[in-house]
């Protein structure tokens, strides 16, 4: 058994090329998946028009790869709270994770990495559950795919993933209240998507300028507010700007309370939740018992999805809570 060309590895882009027994093959771009020894050694190529073969390595010509070098760090501070609910998961290998976890994604190209922050509230078993579970309900998707993905097959495979993750935490936790913001980055050969549900923050920089910035899902947002009243929700102003969504009712509900209490007659119930955010994963007192891929939910867990080409003059992607974002600017 020979060991396969350095140059041909798994998820390495390659071009067919003087192939005779099947030329309407040949100029064909695909993607290599695997590494099939005999005599002679084969490649199985997954072309992007669709259809994978087992091909000589004398009919692959190598493609460019893409210009950047990926580096990836993380950092977490707790602050003066009493616990940390924040998590975070950096894979910058996500085709090695997705081989040990036998759901291969090899068709997708290299590099291919998923990095996502979760900003939890309400307490950390929502962060904890996503930080566990949102690439794993990704790659189930991106499995589900045999040859590269165009843009679109991608973003859409993210947003079904947040949704898969917010419907089975609905499900499993059925007396929780916890909630949390996502951002994440797919990242395939030169593509990069960012997702994001919430006020978690994602910056893309070209050399030293940004040149995008994810927009916060808060009630202070135009388009959001819209959304939130138009499915029968509040937004409410806390005082000193501070604006919140809640369900219908919120208001009414807090004077009831606050009215017995001036009146001596005590606590005669919770206060209704508010949120600062207008979509998030988890939140089961702003959503329908299926999870929020319901049209009506007040709080939703739909990301918005961008799509970006990279090349060497992107210096960073920085994923964040919006514990640093309150403090910073995007420049910052």
């Amino acid at each position: 058994m020979s060991p396969p060309a350095p140059d041909h590895a798994v998820g390495v882009r390659v071009r067919v090329a003087g192939l005779l027994a099947k030329p309407e093959l040949n100029g064909k771009d695909g993607c290599i998946s695997e590494f099939k020894p005999g005599s002679p050694d084969r490649w199985m190529v997954s072309l992007d028009s669709g259809g994978a073969y087992a091909l000589k390595q004398c009919n692959l010509r190598l493609l460019p790869g893409p210009s950047f070098r990926l580096v990836a760090g993380s950092a977490a501070l707790q602050g003066l709270r009493s616990s940390q609910e924040d998590r975070h998961i950096k894979i910058p290998d996500l085709s090695k994770a997705a081989r040990a976890l036998k759901m291969p994604v090899d068709h997708l190209g290299q590099p291919c990495a998923f990095f996502a922050v979760f900003d939890g509230h309400q307490g950390q078993l929502c962060s904890e559950f996503a930080a566990r579970h949102l690439h794993l309900r990704l790659l189930k998707r991106l499995t589900a795919e045999t040859s590269p993905c165009s843009d679109e097959q991608l973003a859409d495979a993210i947003r079904r993933a947040f949704l898969d993750v917010d419907t089975e935490f609905l499900a499993r936790h059925r007396t929780s209240p916890d909630g949390t913001t996502v951002v994440a980055a797919l990242i395939v050969g030169d593509r990069c998507f960012i997702a994001w549900a919430g006020d978690s923050r994602g910056i893309l920089c070209q050399r030293s300028e940004v040149v995008f910035a994810t927009e916060d899902h808060r009630p202070t947002n135009p388009s959001e507010q819209e959304r939130v009243l138009k499915v029968g929700g509040e937004v409410t102003n806390m005082g000193d700007g501070a604006w919140r969504v809640a369900r219908a009712g919120y208001e009414d509900r807090v004077r009831e309370i606050n009215r017995a209490e001036q009146q001596g007659m005590g606590l005669i119930g919770k206060y209704p939740v508010a949120l600062a955010v207008s979509r998030s994963l988890g939140d089961r007192e702003f959503k329908s018992v299926t999870g929020s891929q319901g049209s009506q939910d007040v709080i939703i867990a739909t990301p918005e999805v961008r799509c970006f080409l990279l090349d060497k003059s992107h210096t960073l992607l920085a994923l964040m809570c919006d514990g640093v974002t309150d403090a910073m600017n995007d420049k910052e």
